[in-house]
């Protein structure tokens, strides 16, 4: 895919008639071959899968926890209400 890439280029430099130096070629060359190169795009789906898993179990815990919560929370009102009155 590269090598397609780089003569692409240098046919197309070439053709145009342009007093294009070498070093040009290369620098245009290796930026292209930079870009094919780069996964960033991979890393970010990623990351936000594991950010959707994070979600995910902590709504499902949240439910197990609020009831525990509301368990303790009824048990202190009802020791707090015994000694007020």
């Amino acid at each position: 895919m590269v090598t397609a890439i780089v003569m692409e280029t240098c046919v197309s430099l070439v053709s145009r008639g342009e007093g294009i130096s070498m070093k040009d070629v290369l620098l245009k060359i290796y930026v292209k071959a930079q870009i094919l190169h780069e996964d960033y795009g991979q890393d970010l789906i990623e990351y936000a899968l594991v950010v959707a898993l994070i979600a995910f179990a902590a709504t499902a815990g949240m439910s197990t926890v609020a009831t525990k919560l509301n368990i303790a929370f009824a048990a202190i009102g009802a020791k707090v209400t015994t000694y007020v009155t």
